[in-house]
């Protein structure tokens, strides 16, 4: 049984796999994390250079780190201290001599608070021979002594800058060609002699890291508990939703009403998040967390903010603080109305905000109450501000909408309703939301119900035409999988039709009826038995189509009255998840290491996709991967290893330079079991980037309060000419951040090591309270031992184009390495 099928055996056979897969390669990114930069050279991250003791030191620091991290739902910054640890755990059984030695089973208290190491051997101990000697027995390459002894002893890495003493284990460096084996050394990492001394060892060390790894995963679980440990590997069924939202009292009853998405027959969501931003500024309070919407509406009950504190309403701050708060892959509608708002957002918080939101997979769905200011052609055309991030909200059009100078320092920021509305369009954008826009809070009911019969339900994406203005008719390809269709329109439109196989036409636009409505299903509008249509406000319009039988296509006809945008989604389990991949050309052993962001230009990258939830038989047949909007006509679809089924297909992207140079998607083709058409879209992706910023030592920093803490980093131009970028960093809690530079000119294909400093203070907020499932009393979260602050480093550069990376800053001052373990004897998973 595939993990796939044993996630739907206990669910459901229809439940999407994608976040479950999602979640893994979280952890498997962070464990090949480890293998580059800062911590590729170190050993201790490592068991190499016989550095046995601070390797096992790092995994016990970090284990209390881990459990502090799920205990406080930061689920990303546990993902990624998993994944490291893990890799450590697993080289263990690769780089020492634990099965020379004769071991059959694991050491179970490897990396565990409890655990203890055995002997081993000293720095001048000879551990190895040396195999280019004639007449020398090179079979285990270890010493008779050390084979006796039982003593530990490791490989010593000396492509990394360090010289052991003679007569010790060490890595050979990699060969250039095939065919040619290694000498020396006992690694077992591959089980191939090109790179591995020891290629006969590689499958028992293999197995003793898997058995490891289990056994760390359920020392884990007995440590957090069931709940946390779902929400680790989002096992859950259903995402979970945040609402990020005014305190005025009109908005707060809507929730009330509104809030219980199991009214539509669907299973809770994995957690509800609220935040208000009346007294959300960055640091502050605000967030309660549940997995009960009941005990959420009681919290809710006593905290509504009054009127009064409109002035301190700051939405972005508040979008923000969920961002951070959130679960990965999170649903939030963020409620807020079209009038000035002001708040302490600064220059580039909605870049900061943007980098969270796309690292956890958050998607954002706005619902602004009220009448967005009109376009003002005089003020642009006299505005001095150009080339900035919010004037290029949609695939590099400027946008209409003015911007008002920078405040002076000091001085609130305050933002006009077409700036917020501007900002929020955009996160909708790439996160793969839409922006509603409802005439009065009224209105919101309506709005919720319509969204909550699109979203929350496996959506996967058909086909998307973003700011599209001009008449199209689309064939859209409906494959044996597809148990539902919905279509969204966003925008104005003088007709919109659908047909079905070439059957009747449906009129996707109409009134809604004036008959007595469902109060969960407002807006009905029954086309035919299996069409429902909800309209909201004047712009979003929502259609659901049930397939009662199975179709082979739909075709979508449509004209738009000025810009707007058509989005076809259905319910599926079968999805698709692209990632790019760079070469580890650095590194002895050969991988490809998975990339948060697309290519830098003019870079050899490779792009893996992955299919999640078509045919376990394994009898689809892939036909093609694309990138759409196409680059140029000669790149109409990327070469493929093979046509063979298979889950995971790697397309060979020989010149990054060819992608499009706007967001695009990708498209993905194959064939069913049955021979029928089956065709995926993946989200948007970002726009290609000529630079790119990476952490030298890891995502990972730690320390006591009233600390400074240094945070390295690099970044490397890949563009033809030099450049000069603007550098800015921003976190999620309030702590004083130092740059050494704000800005730093880089010459072209080279890079430069920066560094910024963070200061923890000696108090930390607590800005979230847990709310009790059954009693509903709230409770403060500072009395758990550890805290993580998301850190967002970003590099501008000065077409605008920008890259960031996230830190996980971890305050570890009253976290006791062994005190959160809780037995050592582990009862498997």
């Amino acid at each position: 049984m595939t993990l796939e099928e044993a996630y739907r055996a206990y669910h459901d056979p229809n439940v999407p796999t994608k976040r479950l897969l999602l979640a893994l390669q979280d952890i498997a990114d962070a464990a090949a994390d480890t293998h580059v930069g800062g911590m590729g050279a170190q050993p201790m991250y490592h068991f190499n250079n016989e550095q046995f003791a601070a390797s096992h030191a790092v995994l016990q620091a970090r284990w209390g780190r881990l459990v502090g991290a799920l205990k406080t739902r930061e689920v990303a910054a546990a993902r990624y201290l998993l994944g490291t640890s893990l890799a450590a755990l697993q080289d263990f059984y690769s780089h020492s001599n634990w099965i020379e030695l004769g071991h059959d089973s694991i050491l179970e208290g490897l990396g565990l608070p409890s655990g203890t190491l055995p002997d081993v051997a000293r720095f001048d101990e000879e551990t190895c021979v040396t195999c280019l000697n004639n007449g020398v027995d090179c079979k285990s390459h270890l010493t008779d002594s050390i084979l006796a002894s039982g003593l530990l002893t490791s490989e010593y890495v000396t492509n990394m800058g360090y010289t052991p003493l003679p007569g010790k284990c060490q890595l050979p460096p990699r060969q250039a060609r095939r065919g040619r084996k290694v000498v020396g050394g006992i690694s077992k990492d591959l089980p191939s002699a090109c790179f591995s001394p020891r290629p006969d060892l590689h499958n028992r060390a293999a197995l003793l890291a898997a058995q490891a790894t289990a056994h760390y995963l359920t020392a884990l679980r007995q440590a957090v508990g069931n709940e946390l440990f779902h929400h680790l590997l989002s096992l859950h069924p259903r995402p979970a939703v945040a609402i990020v939202t005014d305190g005025r009292k009109d908005f707060t009853e809507t929730l009330l009403n509104s809030l219980p998405f199991g009214t539509l027959g669907l299973s809770e969501p994995e957690e509800y998040l609220l935040v208000f931003y009346s007294n959300t500024l960055r640091g502050g309070g605000g967030v309660f967390r549940s997995g009960s919407a009941t005990a959420l509406v009681q919290a809710l009950k006593s905290s509504l903010v009054d009127d009064s504190a409109a002035a301190l309403r700051d939405p972005l701050a508040g979008l923000h603080t969920a961002a951070h708060a959130a679960l990965p892959d999170t649903e939030v509608f963020m409620l807020t109305e079209s009038a000035p708002l002001g708040g302490n957002t600064g220059a580039n918080m909605p870049l900061h905000t943007r980098e969270l939101l796309l690292r956890k997979r958050i998607k954002v769905m706005p619902l602004v109450v009220g009448h967005i200011l009109q376009k003002d052609e005089t003020a642009q055309n006299q505005s001095s501000k150009t080339n900035s991030s919010y004037d290029t909200w949609i695939w590099g059009n400027v946008s209409a909408i003015p911007l008002e100078p920078e405040p002076a320092e000091g001085e609130q920021e305050l933002l006009s309703a077409s700036r917020v509305y501007q900002i929020l369009a955009e996160f909708a954008l790439v996160t793969g939301g839409h922006v509603i826009d409802v005439p009065t809070a009224t209105d919101l009911r309506s709005a919720l119900a319509a969204v909550k019969q699109q979203y929350f339900q496996g959506e996967v994406v058909l086909y998307r035409d973003i700011s599209g203005s001009s008449a199209k008719i689309i064939n859209i390809t409906v494959d044996n999988r597809v148990q539902a269709v919905g279509i969204s329109l966003y925008g104005t439109f003088v007709s919109a039709t659908m047909t079905a196989d070439g059957g009747s036409i449906t009129d996707l636009l109409g009134a809604p009826p004036t008959t007595t409505r469902n109060p969960y299903r407002v807006n009905q509008v029954p086309v035919t038995p299996d069409i429902m249509k909800y309209k909201v406000g004047r712009t979003f319009m929502l259609v659901r189509s049930a397939l009662a039988k199975k179709i082979k296509y739909l075709t979508l006809t449509y004209l738009p009255s000025g810009v707007a945008s058509v989005i076809v989604t259905a319910s599926s389990a079968a999805d698709i998840i692209p990632s790019f991949y760079h070469a580890d050309v650095n590194s002895s052993y050969p991988s490809l290491q998975r990339l948060s962001h697309p290519s830098s230009s003019g870079m050899h990258e490779y792009l893996g996709v992955s299919v999640p939830g078509i045919d376990t038989a394994s009898l689809q047949r892939v036909i093609s991967v694309e990138l759409t909007p196409l680059a140029s006509p000669d790149s109409r679809s990327l070469k493929l290893p093979t046509t063979s089924p298979r889950f995971i297909t790697y397309a060979r992207l020989n010149d990054s330079s060819t992608l499009p140079l706007l967001p695009f998607s990708v498209v993905y083709k194959a064939q069913d079991s049955e021979g029928r058409d089956l065709v995926r879209m993946s989200q948007q992706i970002q726009l290609p980037c000529e630079f790119r910023v990476c952490l030298g030592s890891g995502r990972e920093v730690w320390g006591s309060r009233g600390t400074k803490l240094s945070v390295h980093f690099s970044l490397t131009n890949t563009a033809e000419t030099d450049e000069t970028f603007t550098i800015n960093a921003a976190d999620s809690l309030g702590y004083p951040i130092v740059l050494s530079r704000k800005s730093v000119r880089v010459v072209s294909k080279k890079s430069v090591n920066l560094v910024l400093f963070v200061h923890l203070p000696t108090r930390v907020n607590a800005f979230q309270q847990l709310v009790n499932h059954t009693e509903h009393r709230t409770y403060d979260i500072s009395s758990i031992k550890s805290v993580s602050n998301s850190l967002v480093i970003t590099a501008t550069s000065p077409k605008g184009q920008y890259s960031s990376v996230v830190a996980y800053v971890i305050d570890t001052s009253d976290v006791e390495d062994g005190e959160m373990f809780v037995t050592r004897n582990v009862t498997h998973l």
